[in-house]
């Protein structure tokens, strides 16, 4: 598990924290040209799939796929929703198919998965 906070990126920060307000304005200058400064959400995805690793926006009880064909460029939610709070956490598991993983912790994570709590509840 690792966040994507405010403070990930100089172009985060520039937009989230800086000032103290979202800095609407640089995040549209930043889409407007199709990238941000690294690290940022898009490359530590590819990072991670590059290692067999598929990852997940998680909130509550919901994963967004967000490795290879997954990926949507608004999922960059630090720039493309930068009037939200710029704090998301993403969940990176090996892919299945590695070799060694998950036929010993698969149910483990099953079980792990099961306790996590849903929404009010």
């Amino acid at each position: 598990v690792f966040e994507v906070a405010g403070q990930m990126n100089s172009d985060f920060f520039r937009i989230h924290k800086e000032s103290g307000v979202p800095r609407l304005d640089i995040a549209a200058a930043l889409r407007s040209r199709g990238r941000s400064a690294e690290p940022n959400l898009r490359s530590m995805v590819r990072w991670l799939q590059s290692f067999q690793y598929d990852c997940f926006l998680f909130g509550s009880r919901s994963l967004v796929p967000l490795t290879a064909n997954w990926w949507h460029d608004d999922y960059e939610v630090c720039l493309s929703r930068a009037e939200l709070p710029c704090w998301y956490d993403v969940l990176a598991v090996p892919r299945a198919g590695r070799p060694g993983f998950w036929g010993s912790r698969r149910g483990e994570l099953l079980r792990a998965w099961r306790a996590v709590p849903t929404h009010g509840h």
